[in-house]
């Protein structure tokens, strides 16, 4: 690569490498066509050989004065030199190259983004007369173009004239190159694009946009070896986006892992690149609350700041941020210190007098330092004041995501300290509005309709500040507008998760996060419900708590390792939705970006384009629905239920449970109704489970009616003979609601009662309906076979010996159905594995360990032969099963690691999430006969056309009927199995009665055909 090429990219490192600056570098955009002050258009009338050696001596002294730092005359000679070049018949290709980086190299001296774009891009222009010219250099240009565009706050243009076209062509150069330097050269350009990209979206509040970027970088990454020298800096550039952003976010993993290969790029780093790591170390132990860590890194960073020759900006700019940090320090319990820390941020503010703030490097969060340490002093004039200073400088540098926190720091200032309500929600307005929301009435349709809102973790912590905020104030003063508030901020954080949420998984703390959005949710509703109206959208809430617990259920499986096959899925399917999803970023984009009341009807059709692209949206995702319903399910974020309602029969109603960290809720759906009522203390019922969980799987003397009385007033609706639906929450899940006694009589007695993990599985029956089929798994277990498990794992069946009475249950439920029986030495792991999917009844009789602590250790056993005869539950989330009903006649199946979002994870979830319609599992550890007499008299009745959920009831009222011990009788032997999922009927039921009528018309005929016949005799 030339001399030229790398001094291009040296120079562009000063901007590229504090691309932090790019984001929020504030100016008002203007248009920047050329205008009468250009000369471009200069004609001179010498002969080209005269034209250039002026042009050449212009260019000399343009630069001449500009290495002397005179710099008033240096765009006067520049843009004669210009001219005089335009002017040839024919321009060189080096001599043009060498006045454009001079000109770059003028412009970000002198930090004139507007003129930057316009000889770039003019620059840019050449190459559409010379093909034949180094296309190497454009992507530089086009990279100086994004880079001046986002300075100016012009995030639109920075995407479409700079960041789109130069990934474009990098693409296209790196599939053309002739070295491997070159090679090199170009993969280091396509991640300082990324890197802009990255920084364009996630400023922009496009938290799920961003994640995709950094999935792309991560994967350029490996590819590059060798890093030359002048490559490191541009690598750097992008590990310190990548560790801010991870960190900002709270994806700490990624964070370390980064700031790792940061540390590891450099043997000998500079003064600058010193001060950097130590900017990044001094952060991660900041959020460690290692404060005397802090304050040794800081002084480390004094020493070299003050030590170190002829310093520029960007080290002053990381010597501030250490000053910042330490003055933070001082604040905390064992350092405080508020006359040093008074000091030390107005030494920060001084450091700045004389030189120019951007968004990177400015007075805003000193002033909110300030502020603050003036608010714990109860000098709240002076607290006021500089609240006042850090908005305004913020404001006016466009750093959205600081504005926001200030906005929410200063309502808090007037609702707190100076008991201003209504100047804290005029306050709140203005955050709102740091996201792209218009006002607080915009905010109430949040909950109706999609809107086009900044969403990432900083966003989303503010706007969850400002709700807890505006329900504290609820509950202090009683105040209904407070309340209503505060219910539409928990709600427009609900929406804006869901914008966040990506295809991996959410961090530690966006999950923390979430579940601060359900308490929100839950208490501000009931409230409301119980305050205001009655009328309270309650379809609404159960909609946003169930996203909600979709999206923990995403995080929860992505960090056990589980993920699912996409293979059902056409390439082109997958594509179309990220075309669609980039389309409706752009378009999102433009919608922020129009601010004036002029432009409403830009905005209004902005709107149609964007409503009309989410439809189609929508209609991709019915396809990927259909095609794979656990894809879907894994990624949706959003049903209507509506559609759960409709496929409800009138004698049937759901009840979805949901703790808060201190309530227990109840919602009891019915097909015209939803009731939302408070059950208890979640303390006290959490004491209550343990007891009676305890005493359900231990066979010991059993009181349920304390758990009853506790969750009766979800079940004050209960009809007669109901199909009752439950889907619990967190410990709930390990009781058999079944098994309650309700006035000295099972609930089992009363109601066909079935679970289910999430709502999202009952918006329509899941019953696939083909042919039936069953398959009995009946595996062989020698005594002597040890088998490696963790200490954790629990052996169940009483041990892994021979289960004679699940063999027995397995060859009479395989005669019942005619089905085929795969029992000892068949039993094996790869037949199940290429067998499975051919069944519509899988029935597994088998031995389960389950661990308490590791979901991804809990396994079956099947028979071992040359294989391993273990199948564990993340292998069974991506097998292919099309079965109607999987019977899982083992031992605590569906027990497992406790998990918030979906209770349990257990292998019963595994089998519904590789496509089973239904399962039955066990709660804990099933005595073995009596788990058999009940398994067949459930294949029995379900053979009579009954639906799975009266089968398994009509069997365990069997088994009560006919077993004459007492002590046989206790919920211990038969209340451990439930059934998940769908609860539709595997055989048709006989209808006797149209048999009848067949019959008796067959009769009537023959009789009328008879007498007929003596009439003609």
């Amino acid at each position: 690569m030339s001399v030229i090429h790398y001094s291009k990219k040296l120079l562009f490192l000063h901007t590229l490498v504090f691309s932090f600056i790019v984001l929020t570098k504030t100016s008002q955009q203007e248009s920047f066509k050329n205008n009468s002050n250009n000369t471009f258009s200069l004609q001179l009338k010498d002969n080209d050989s005269l034209k250039l050696v002026k042009a050449k001596s212009y260019y000399v002294k343009a630069k001449t004065l500009l290495e002397k730092q005179q710099k008033d005359s240096v765009q006067f000679y520049l843009d004669k030199s210009i001219t005089l070049n335009d002017s040839l018949t024919i321009q060189q290709e080096d001599f043009t190259s060498k006045l454009f980086e001079l000109a770059y190299s003028y412009f970000n001296v002198i930090s004139d983004p507007k003129n930057s774009i316009i000889y770039d891009t003019k620059y840019l222009e050449y190459f559409e007369h010379y093909e034949n010219w180094d296309k190497l250099n454009m992507t530089y240009y086009y990279s100086s173009i994004g880079h001046n565009y986002l300075m100016l706050g012009d995030y639109q243009n920075a995407l479409d004239k700079a960041i789109i076209p130069n990934e474009s062509l990098t693409k296209q150069l790196i599939a053309k190159a002739k070295s491997a330097a070159e090679l090199q050269d170009l993969q280091v350009s396509l991640l300082s694009i990324y890197n802009y990209e990255l920084l364009n979206n996630y400023n922009l509040g496009f938290a799920k946009e961003s994640n995709k970027v950094i999935q792309k970088i991560e994967e350029l990454l490996p590819t590059i070896s060798n890093v030359s020298a002048s490559n490191k800096s541009f690598i750097e550039s992008v590990f310190t986006t990548i560790i801010d952003l991870s960190r900002g976010s709270g994806n700490f993993e990624k964070a370390i892992l980064f700031m790792d290969y940061y540390e590891r790029l450099y043997e000998n780093p500079s003064s600058l690149t010193e001060l950097r790591i130590l900017n990044q170390k001094r952060k991660f132990a900041f959020l460690k609350n290692d404060y005397s860590k802090v304050v040794d890194i800081h002084k480390k960073a004094e020493q070299i700041f003050y030590t170190t020759p002829n310093l520029g900006y960007n080290e002053l700019h990381y010597y501030r941020s250490s000053l910042e940090h330490y003055g933070d320090v001082l604040l905390k319990d064992g350092f405080r210190d508020y006359k040093k820390a008074i000091a030390i941020n107005n030494e920060c503010i001084s450091l700045l007098s004389n030189q120019k703030k951007t968004a990177y490097t400015n007075n805003s969060y000193a002033y909110s330092n300030l502020a603050e340490i003036y608010r714990g002093l109860k000098q709240y004039d002076s607290a006021l004041v500089y609240f006042n200073k850090a908005i305004k400088e913020s404001v006016a540098l466009r750093t959205y995501r600081q504005s926001a926190i200030l906005y929410q720091k200063k309502a808090s200032f007037y609702i707190n300290e100076l008991n201003d309500i209504s100047a804290g929600e005029r306050v709140t307005e203005e955050a709102l509005k740091t996201m792209g929301i218009e006002s607080l009435e915009t905010l109430k349709t949040i909950k109706d309709t999609a809107v086009n809102i900044r969403s990432n973790t900083i966003f989303l912590g503010v706007v969850i500040a400002l709700a807890d905020e505006h329900y504290s104030v609820s509950n202090r003063n009683s105040r209904q507008e407070s309340l209503l508030l505060s219910n539409d901020l928990y709600f427009l954080a609900s929406e804006m998760l869901s914008t966040i949420k990506s295809e991996n998984k959410l961090n530690g703390l966006e999950i923390e996060l979430l579940n601060k959005i359900n308490n929100g949710l839950l208490e501000s509703s009931f409230d409301i419900q119980q305050k205001v109206s009655e009328n309270f959208k309650l379809d609404k809430l159960l909609e946003r708590l169930e996203a909600n617990q979709n999206i923990e259920m995403h995080f929860r499986n992505a960090l056990n390792d589980i993920t699912l096959n996409t293979s059902s899925i056409p390439e082109e399917v997958i594509t179309l939705k990220t075309e669609i999803e980039s389309n409706n970023l752009r378009l999102k984009q433009k919608l922020l970006d129009v601010k004036t009341e002029e432009d409403k009807t830009v905005k209004f059709n902005l709107r149609e384009q964007y409503q009309s692209s989410e439809l189609r949206l929508d209609s991709i995702y019915k396809v990927i629905d259909k095609l794979s319903p656990e894809y879907a399910l894994y990624n949706q974020t959003k049903f209507k239920l509506e559609h759960v309602k409709n496929n409800l029969e009138t004698n049937s109603q759901i009840i979805r449970y949901f703790f808060s960290d201190s309530t227990l809720y109840a919602f009891d759906i019915s097909k015209d109704a939803i009731n939302f009522n408070s059950i208890g203390k979640k303390v006290e019922i959490d004491m209550i489970i343990n007891n009676a969980y305890h005493q359900f799987s231990n066979n010991v003397d059993i009181n349920t009616k304390p758990l009853y009385r506790t969750l009766a007033q979800s079940f004050k609706n209960l009809k007669k003979n109901a199909s009752v639906i439950i889907l619990p929450h967190l410990k709930l899940n390990l009781i058999p609601f079944e098994s309650l006694k309700v006035n000295d009589k099972y609930l089992l007695e009363l109601a066909n009662v079935s679970y289910s993990n999430s709502l999202f599985f009952n918006t329509e029956s899941s019953q696939k309906k083909q042919k039936l089929h069953l398959a009995c798994f009946a595996p062989n277990y020698e005594v002597n076979n040890q088998i490696n498990v963790s200490r954790t794992e629990q052996l169940v069946r009483d041990g892994i010996y021979e289960l004679k009475s699940a063999k027995e249950e397995a060859q009479t439920i395989s005669k019942l159905f005619n089905g085929d029986l795969y029992l000892n030495a068949k039993a094996t792991k790869n037949t199940f594995l290429n067998s499975a999917k051919d069944y519509s009844i899988l029935h597994l009789a088998m031995h389960a360990i389950v661990d308490d602590e590791s979901a991804n250790n809990s396994m079956l056993l099947f028979t071992k032969d040359s294989e391993d005869p273990i199948l564990k539950i993340k292998d069974i989330y991506n097998l292919d099963i099309n079965a109607d009903l999987t019977v899982l006649s083992a031992c605590n199946t569906g027990s497992g690691a406790l998990d918030p979002s979906e209770g349990v994870l257990s292998l019963s979830r595994a089998f519904q999430y590789a496509g089973s319609s239904s399962n039955v599992m066990s709660l804990w550890k099933v005595p073995d006969e009596q788990t058999a007499t009940l398994m067949t008299s459930f294949y029995k009745h379900l053979k009579k056309g009954e639906t799975k959920n009266k089968a398994l009831k009509n069997a365990k009222l069997d088994y009560l009927k006919n077993t004459e011990d007492p002590n046989l009788k206790h919920p211990y032997y038969w209340a451990g199995f439930v059934l998940t999922g769908d609860t539709s009927a595997i055989v048709s039921p006989t209808n006797y009665w149209m048999y009848s009528i067949i019959i008796l018309a067959l009769l009537l005929s023959f009789i009328i055909i008879k007498r007929r016949l003596k009439l003609k005799l």
